[in-house]
């Protein structure tokens, strides 16, 4: 095995270190980040974690001393076995479920659909929130907490987490709420930054049940879109809604949380995307004066927390100003002693806001 000429096996021996050196690099990368995955309470992660650390030694030890593979071929084979949580699929299906799972783009089922989206909420949390966010959320728990119970419900069709996998491929999905009743409005919700998260469907879709409202939820990655490839998406979402269900083309509303809204205004302001009106949860971009002018044509409504440290009030506050001055249709709901999770902790009163002003 890659003997030099007069097989001294020089090169076998150079072959078997470099093998061995990636090996060991490996394994100590998986080790901490299975110990950051243990800080910060990541069970599906963990268990990754563990597999992999299983799998990597075996894979140093056979390469060591390869004449003792079959010794270590056991826990290979032990370590690979957590990895299902990394195949393709869509979980379990209810054909009953409220929400429909699709695809812009025929492309394959999702990856990673067996990590526990809500280890990963967690996780994200542990390690994101402020201390101010922290404390605003005590009595209502973060977002993660959202997910007790949740693939018990009769929400989704197929039940499977998009969130890992969208951060590495774009599938054109997103998760659509059909009413009973056609040509009723379509509420477009763009999600922040992170991923489209189940919570967040949790949330509206009761309320989109309540007021008969058509409702999408894009997915896009971790929401960090240009506005030319998010005034796209929204169109082709549309487009793929058509196939099989009547909309009104002048009841199409946005509504964007956080960067969803950041971009989402910035996509209507460059004229990418003209929807009947839209929703702003935490999240007002700085705009030109050329921009303020497209985007007051458009009735917007922003909702927004005073005390909110990620995007200041003072951007919502000087948008709104300059929107007031050019008479353009414009609604302002400030919240005085709430932060950046002011949707997670005014949920229910803020969706009944939100969707009241759409059917008005």
């Amino acid at each position: 095995m890659f003997k030099d000429d007069q097989g001294d096996g020089v090169y076998e021996e150079i072959i078997k270190k470099i093998l061995c050196f990636g090996c060991l690099l490996l394994t100590i990368s998986i080790i901490f980040l299975t110990i950051f995955a243990i800080y910060l309470g990541g069970t599906s992660f963990v268990i990754l974690g563990i597999g992999g650390i299983i799998f990597s030694i075996s894979l140093y030890l056979i390469c060591w001393t390869p004449y003792k593979a079959k010794t270590y071929a056991i826990p290979l084979i032990i370590g690979i076995i957590p990895l299902y949580m990394l195949l393709p699929g869509k979980g379990s299906h209810n054909p009953n479920g409220l929400l429909e799972y699709r695809t812009i783009f025929d492309s394959a089922s999702p990856w990673f659909s067996g990590v526990s989206e809500q280890d990963l909420v967690y996780m994200g949390e542990k390690m994101g929130y402020t201390e101010g966010e922290k404390k605003s959320l005590e009595n209502k728990g973060g977002l993660a907490k959202d997910y007790e119970g949740l693939d018990e419900t009769n929400l989704y069709q197929y039940n499977a987490s998009v969130v890992l996998d969208s951060w590495f491929f774009d599938r054109g999905h997103y998760w659509f709420y059909r009413p009973q009743s056609k040509k009723r409005p379509l509420l477009i919700f763009l999600h922040g930054s992170g991923g489209n998260f189940k919570a967040y469907q949790k949330w509206f879709t009761p309320f989109a049940q309540k007021y008969d409202v058509a409702m999408a939820f894009p997915t896009w990655g971790m929401g960090k879109w240009s506005y030319e490839r998010l005034g796209t998406r929204i169109k082709d979402v549309i487009t793929d809604i058509r196939k099989d269900y009547e909309i009104d083309s002048n009841q199409i509303f946005l509504c964007g949380l956080s960067q969803g809204s950041l971009t989402g205004i910035k996509t209507i302001s460059k004229g990418k995307f003209k929807p009947k009106a839209f929703i702003s949860i935490s999240g007002i971009p700085y705009l030109t004066s050329n921009e303020i002018r497209v985007l007051a044509e458009t009735p917007i409504y922003i909702i927004h927390g005073a005390k909110d440290e990620r995007v200041p009030v003072s951007n919502p506050k000087t948008i709104v100003s300059k929107l007031k001055n050019i008479n353009s249709n414009i609604s302002y709901d400030e919240y005085p002693e709430q932060d950046h999770t002011l949707i997670k902790v005014k949920t229910v009163e803020i969706l009944e806001k939100i969707f009241v002003w759409i059917i008005k």
